[in-house]
């Protein structure tokens, strides 16, 4: 099984500060609609300090909720 790719950031300098809060939407609009049971966060690279870290405080997922 392969990943779809919802959205992807890179080089982003809004994310440089610390306690940012910052909205991601859907680049592809034919992957809005699709059910997902999975959803991977994936760093590429070193962060603003350089380290290899991925920091994430709080994280909220907007959608519709289906029962399988």
């Amino acid at each position: 099984n392969s990943w779809i790719t919802l959205d992807s950031h890179s080089n982003d300098s809004s994310l440089l500060f610390y306690n940012v809060i910052k909205t991601f939407h859907i680049q592809n609009p034919n992957n809005r609609e699709k059910r997902f049971r999975f959803i991977r966060i994936l760093s590429t690279g070193p962060d603003n300090c350089g380290s290899n870290n991925l920091t994430i405080k709080n994280i909220e997922f907007y959608g519709k909720y289906y029962k399988p």
